[in-house]
């Protein structure tokens, strides 16, 4: 077995059917419409472990003094009905995100094309929607989520026009615009990277769930012995995707890191987001702890820093597929996980630096069979000098456990 050292940091806190993209919901959503009719949706929380990913829902319709309840699952990667008495075959309440004006969407009643964009205040929030017209009929979703916020939809052979009045989510990519990424933007830095620099070289090792590329950024010689650090392996930890785009902008730009690379025969390799889907649904979601863990797992509500293949029925792990800390319902069941556990089988790993977010500190794991690594030992120790942390020993979850509730004052632990 290669041994290479694990550092594990934990941060403080254009035309096409846009169908052929996927649709981004988690459970516990509440969504409430009014207007013409009284539409509240509800989204549930899943019964078992999803192989193609799904959203299921219970929607209350108000009209003319009656009330009618209809249940329901939509595939994530179409929106189309798979299950249910849903009153729409495909989901006229969540389109894909990110659409251009040249777009277009095939619904139950036919086509609706892309017009432009306007922006809109709800809730305390600026929303950039994009508007989707059908004759004289409209609708405006937030172009960031792809969430109906105003529209005509049809029911029972009827249009009617209803606007998002209240609702349990919040807009974290505007509430957190400071430090929040999306996976959009993050390309476009990425790809940019890679055009700019000759020793910068972009790829993807593979996709998540609903089809988005893993990417990772290497800097310096190909054949290199590699420097990894991995961020966002679960949703909403974004903070460690802004410390890589940090890490990067000061390394590329810097001659003597680059030449000092060059001569070591090393490269640094920024995977990142290991968790591209999750990152998605982190966009939009309820403010109640709890919920928040759907966000942090993968579409297929598997925690992926569980599904790995070592130890995997011996960590800290759920079989409950509503856990935050859902394993799945095998190791390497994920393609995120397989993507990253092949790229680090098949390279020269030296060091893997694992950003996350939670708390201000460093984890250092032992080594492979639980013996002290004397070189991460080293290196710990003057991470903290330099950082000004003290020094523990102990189990990486007790110890961050223990730190990010006060009760160690923060530092830095060798496991």
């Amino acid at each position: 077995m290669r041994r290479y050292i694990l550092i594990l940091i934990i941060l403080a806190s254009i035309g096409y059917n846009a169908y052929s993209k996927p649709i981004y919901v988690r459970p516990n959503w509440i969504l409430k419409y009014t207007g013409d009719i009284k539409l509240t949706v509800y989204t549930l929380k899943p019964t078992s472990y999803p192989i193609d990913p799904k959203i299921c829902l219970e929607v209350e319709v108000e009209l003319n003094n009656s009330r009618n309840t209809y249940k329901g699952c939509y595939l994530l990667k179409t929106g189309h009905r798979i299950s249910g008495n849903l009153p729409w075959s495909v989901f006229p309440l969540i389109i894909p995100r990110y659409l251009d004006l040249n777009s277009s969407i095939e619904f139950d009643d036919g086509e609706w094309r892309s017009t432009g964009f306007e922006y809109i205040i709800f809730k305390g929030y600026g929303i950039k929607t994009i508007v989707f017209s059908r004759g004289k009929l409209y609708r405006l979703y937030d172009w960031n989520t792809g969430l109906l916020i105003k529209g005509y939809i049809s029911f029972s052979g009827k249009y009617y026009l209803i606007e998002l009045n209240d609702t349990n989510l919040e807009w974290i990519y505007i509430r957190y615009r400071n430090f929040y990424v999306d996976y959009r933007n993050l390309t476009i830095y990425l790809m940019e990277m890679n055009r700019s620099y000759t020793y910068v070289y972009l790829h993807s090792i593979g996709k998540s769930v609903l089809g988005n590329d893993i990417w990772a950024l290497e800097i310096g010689p190909r054949s290199g012995r590699a420097i990894v650090v991995s961020s966002c392996i679960h949703g909403p930890e974004m903070l460690g995707i802004k410390v890589s785009i940090y890490a990067i902008n000061r390394i590329v730009s810097n001659k003597t890191i680059i030449d000092s690379l060059k001569n070591r025969n090393i490269k640094l390799v920024f995977i990142m987001p290991l968790n591209p889907d999750g990152l998605e649904f982190s966009k939009l979601a309820p403010p109640e702890r709890e919920y928040r863990g759907y966000v942090r797992k993968n579409a297929r509500y598997v925690d992926l820093n569980r599904n790995f293949n070592f130890s995997w029925n011996t960590q800290r792990a759920s079989a409950d597929v509503n856990a935050w800390n859902y394993k799945g319902p095998s190791p390497l069941s994920e393609p995120e996980a397989v993507a990253f556990s092949s790229y680090i089988a098949g390279e020269d790993v030296i060091m893997h630096i694992d950003l996350h977010t939670g708390e201000y500190g460093v984890v250092i794991p032992p080594a492979y069979g639980g013996k002290v690594d004397k070189l991460a030992e080293y290196i710990g120790k003057k991470i903290a000098e330099m950082m000004n942390l003290p020094y523990y020993r102990g189990s990486i979850i007790s110890a961050a456990y223990l730190q990010t509730y006060m009760i160690y004052q923060k530092g830095l632990t060798l496991a």
